[in-house]
């Protein structure tokens, strides 16, 4: 398969990754927390594309001026995209290559087209397909969220490929009662009636709801959740977002509604999509990335659909004692997601060990991100518990 051309992400001008546009917005995708001094020094993030049955799907890279080390994934969670690892890429301190994707459906990657849906599987297939594409014999992923299931699917099927595993928050959602299928597939199909996901790609686009500027996108992520510092609740803003195209409607009191799950790292759906920058060009913000203009959150507004098919507990536990490369999971010390459940889904790991960050939630790389690449160092490293990170216990 022939490599699209790389260029630099826009996450403010809207612009399609998979059109291979050369557009740098680099400044200010990068910005954000400081750097700790003893952190491997990279260029902005890079932004290419590949292709699965003609759905163009992004992905993102730091270069390096030390030259490319052993190669690392970052697997984002529900709601998310690749660039917002970025503040945790900064701190890192050993050379990676690093290439972080968009899920299908989010960031800068492609939306499903007339009369599709998603399974959850097909990220595995699409990240099976990125690995081969890329050339990489061996890799070692960093999953976070929805990113840990879907590193662990990969896992499962790459066998000795996959080195090393570190799951942020990512041992799954919650498991679904196969005995309430009946029930999830009634409400999935009178969901898909909703007037802003019953359309095709355009509809979809122009049903998003629009937030005044950056700003208030970046309010919203640091309302639901307060551990956010102010930089990098923006930074994420402004990869998160693109310009609203000038048909959409602002419909005040529920526009947040979008990145619920991004609080509460809820799984709700496996949806995608494809992104055009045509519409919104006339509306893109100025170029100190202070927005100009309205802005709605960059996935497919069909991702907020319920799936038909629940995350099934026996699938799940054959999937992850497949799994024969040493595998960290790090929880957060006041996660909503630490219980029995996580507990019994440990036990199923073949080569797992469990930590606790100190203080974070959920979304550990956005609330720590220093902290996060410490770990990150540390695990891929190999070294030892006397060598822990003090964030950790």
């Amino acid at each position: 398969m022939d490599r699209p051309p790389v260029s630099r992400c826009s996450s403010e001008a809207g612009a399609d990754a998979s059109a291979g546009a050369d557009v740098d917005a680099g400044a200010d995708v990068d910005a954000g927390a400081d750097v700790d001094v003893g952190a491997v020094p990279r260029s902005p993030p890079l932004c290419a594309a590949y292709e699965v049955r003609g759905l163009r799907l992004a992905y993102h890279t730091w270069p390096s001026p030390a030259g490319d080390g052993p190669p690392l994934f970052l697997f984002h969670g529900f709601s998310d995209h690749g660039l917002s690892f970025a503040p945790m890429v900064r701190a890192l301190r050993s050379n990676y290559r690093i290439v972080a994707p968009d899920f299908r459906g989010h960031g800068h990657s492609g939306w499903i087209g007339a009369g599709g849906y998603y399974a959850f599987y097909d990220y595995f297939d699409d990240m099976r397909r990125l690995v081969d594409h890329l050339g990489f014999e061996r890799i070692t992923v960093v999953g976070h969220s929805m990113g840990g299931s879907i590193a662990m699917g990969l896992a499962a099927m790459l066998g000795a490929r996959v080195e090393r595993l570190l799951l942020l928050e990512g041992m799954g959602p919650p498991f679904h009662d196969p005995a309430d299928a009946l029930n999830r597939i009634v409400r999935w199909s009178d969901v898909l009636r909703r007037s802003d996901v019953d359309q095709d790609i355009e509809g979809r686009k122009k049903s998003r709801r629009a937030m005044s500027s950056v700003e208030e996108a970046a309010a919203r992520l640091r309302r639901a959740n307060p551990r956010l510092s102010a930089d990098v609740a923006r930074e994420l803003a402004v990869s998160f977002t693109e310009p609203a195209c000038e048909s959409l409607t602002r419909r005040p009191g529920s526009a947040f509604d979008a990145v619920s799950g991004y609080a509460s790292g809820s799984l709700s759906s496996e949806a995608s999509g494809s992104l055009s920058s045509d519409a919104c060009g006339s509306l893109a913000s100025d170029a100190s990335g202070s927005a100009s203009s309205a802005v709605v959150w960059r996935f497919d507004p069909l991702h907020r659909t319920p799936a038909p098919r629940g995350y099934r507990e026996d699938e799940a536990e054959v999937l992850f004692r497949s799994v024969s490369c040493p595998i960290l999971s790090v929880v957060g010390e006041v996660s909503p997601f630490a219980d029995d459940t996580l507990r019994a889904r440990h036990a199923w790991l073949r080569e797992g060990r469990v930590a606790v960050l100190k203080g974070a939630g959920h979304n550990l790389h956005h609330e720590q991100p220093q902290a996060t690449a410490a770990i990150v160092d540390w695990w891929i490293a190999g070294r030892g518990e006397g060598d822990m990170p003090a964030c950790l216990r």
